[in-house]
């Protein structure tokens, strides 16, 4: 058992927020989106590292009021365009001449809003891990920030694995309480002269939703 699961008095729940309902992938006949949209949305097509980006990129699903809806967006190159219609779901993705290209480009489609703003969802990356917190810096101290307030700063030790990483944005939950915090900064501690990975140190601040 390691020392930070040994000493650990409370688990966290890690969650990244993204606005990509399909990650960049290889461009393929037919896609399946990566997620599901949170609500209404745009969406953003980005047609990128091909030979020439040239083809055309379908995307289909359900329009606001319910009723199936589709667009068929036509690339001279790489690039990004965004859909003239607002999207309730997104259900599949399809192209034409992309995939045949010499150098195959990806797709990626992102949830905006009418002025190109990304429309976030939050998607669990790491179910509940044992954490070991420390409390830094004075309590409750307010750091005002537009769309946020802060409280409490904390240096937080959780195990290294193989499977995910930590990011700064991240968003932690602690399910026994509710609590919510904001990874501020990550680092990356190692044990046998540097050699193997041990644990993840992270920067965190309390997030008020």
């Amino acid at each position: 058992m390691s020392i930070v699961t040994s000493s650990a008095s409370r688990y966290w729940a890690f969650a990244r927020r993204t606005a990509y309902v399909l990650v960049s992938t290889t461009a393929a006949a037919s896609m399946t989106p990566t997620r599901a949209l949170l609500g209404q949305a745009y969406l953003q097509v980005t047609v990128a590292g091909g030979t020439t980006g040239s083809g055309t990129v379908q995307v289909t699903g359900t329009a606001p009021g319910g009723g199936a809806q589709s667009e068929t967006l036509t690339f001279s190159s790489n690039g990004t365009q965004v859909t003239a219609k607002r999207y309730a779901t997104l259900t599949s993705v399809a192209t034409t001449g992309l995939a045949n290209e010499a150098t195959v480009p990806t797709v990626a489609v992102q949830a905006v809003s009418a002025d190109g703003t990304p429309q976030l969802v939050q998607v669990e990356v790491a179910a509940e891990r044992p954490v070991v917190v420390g409390w830094t810096g004075p309590m409750d101290y307010p750091a005002p920030a537009q769309g946020t307030h802060e409280l409490d700063g904390a240096v937080v030790l959780v195990d290294y694995e193989e499977t995910w990483t930590p990011r700064v944005d991240d968003l932690c939950t602690e399910p026994a309480t509710g609590e919510v915090w904001l990874v501020r900064g990550v680092r990356e501690v190692r044990v046998g002269f540097g050699v193997r990975p041990h644990h993840w140190q992270l920067r965190c601040t309390r997030y008020d939703t």
